[in-house]
Formats: structure tokens, C-alpha cells, sequence
């Protein structure tokens, strides 16, 4: 079962709401130690890899302003793809690929669980509409337009009977997270580039 009401129901002040504090510790976290930061928000969510960048990341304590740590990366990642983006890989031209490549990242080995393998399959099936999403102000016109187009991939994203549910503001951190992991940004701000 695929919950989309959740996401389409979106209160755009409470997302908005919702992010203003994310924002600012995210933007702490960011001026105080951008590498680690970049570290920090490159981390599967809620992996031993993540509590290993958040432990090394002393502007975390003094930034999150009693956030989670998975939030804070969240929040870290949105501003990063935001702020650095390298590539945003076309995707899939033909129904055949975008069955292949979501196949693939379902079934790969090692594969996520539920909402994380969803969400990259997402921005691998739907590169730009859901850069644009993730872009986009809540409540804007660019923002249904990009959210209507990255929830056209949902049924391929989802294996039949799952159960998959975000909260507007969950879902829109989510995707910025994995587009950051898939965008190169990383790699970049680890070169200083």
C-alpha cells in the first residue's frame, strides 16, 4: 500500500514551519564544519556510519538545538544539494529502463529497507522532478508540478505490498538526502571544489 494522501495533504505552513529550525542548525552545523557536515549528511540514515560522522562532528552538539541527528543530516544534505549542484543524470528514457533500474535497486544486494531503497529509486527514476521538488518553496505551483511527476515512479519504487509513508516534510528531506548522495556534491566539497 502506497500512502500518497500524507504527502499531497501537505500543510504548507507546517512544512515550512517544520524546516525553519532544521534550516538554521543545518546552516550551523555547515558554516562551523562544511566537510564534516558534507560527511554527516552522505551517511545511509540512521547507519553506524551516520552515528560515526555525527560522533567525529563536534558543531553538531552546538548546532542541532536538541534535533536528531538523522534530522539534522536531513537538513544538511537539502541545503547541499541546494547550494552544490554537479550533475543531475537524465533518466530513464523508456518504461523498459525505468522497470530495469527500479528492479535493480530493489533487489540489489544488501538492498535498503522500505522508505530509503523507495527514495533512491525515486531520484534515480526522476532525477529532475524531484531536484525540482526538492528545490521547490512548499505550497508553490513548481512544487505540485515536480511532486505530481516524482509520484508518477511511485508503483515502480514500491514492491507490491509494501507499505511505504512519509510525513510532507519527512518525504521532501528524503528525497533531498538521497538526490545529495546521487548529485557528486560530496565528492566536491571534499576536493574544495
Amino acid at each position: 500500500m502506497i500512502v500518497i494522501a500524507a504527502i499531497m495533504a501537505a500543510s504548507v505552513p507546517s512544512t515550512a514551519t517544520t524546516l525553519k529550525p532544521l534550516q538554521s542548525a543545518a546552516a550551523c552545523v555547515i558554516r562551523k564544519d562544511q566537510i564534516g557536515a558534507a560527511d554527516l549528511a552522505f551517511t545511509e540514515p540512521g547507519s553506524s556510519d551516520e552515528a560515526s560522522a555525527a560522533a567525529n562532528l563536534k558543531a553538531l552538539a552546538r548546532c542541532s538545538n536538541g534535533l536528531a541527528t538523522s534530522r539534522v543530516a536531513d537538513g544538511v544534505a537539502l541545503q547541499l544539494f541546494n547550494e552544490t549542484i554537479l550533475r543531475q543524470p537524465g533518466g530513464p528514457t523508456t518504461p523498459e529502463e525505468e522497470a530495469r533500474l527500479a528492479n535493480s535497486i530493489l533487489a540489489a544486494p544488501g538492498s535498503k529497507a522500505g522508505e530509503a531503497a523507495a527514495l533512491d529509486c525515486l531520484v534515480t527514476l526522476r532525477p529532475q522532478a524531484t531536484g525540482d521538488f526538492v528545490r521547490a518553496r512548499p505550497g508553490s505551483s513548481a512544487e505540485q508540478a515536480a511532486l505530481k511527476d516524482v509520484i508518477a515512479a511511485m508503483p515502480r519504487c514500491v514492491p507490491t505490498g509494501a507499505q511505504v509513508k512519509w510525513a510532507p516534510v519527512d518525504f521532501r528531506l528524503g528525497l533531498a538526502r538521497a538526490a545529495y548522495r546521487k548529485s557528486g556534491a560530496h565528492e566536491a566539497i571534499r576536493k574544495g571544489d
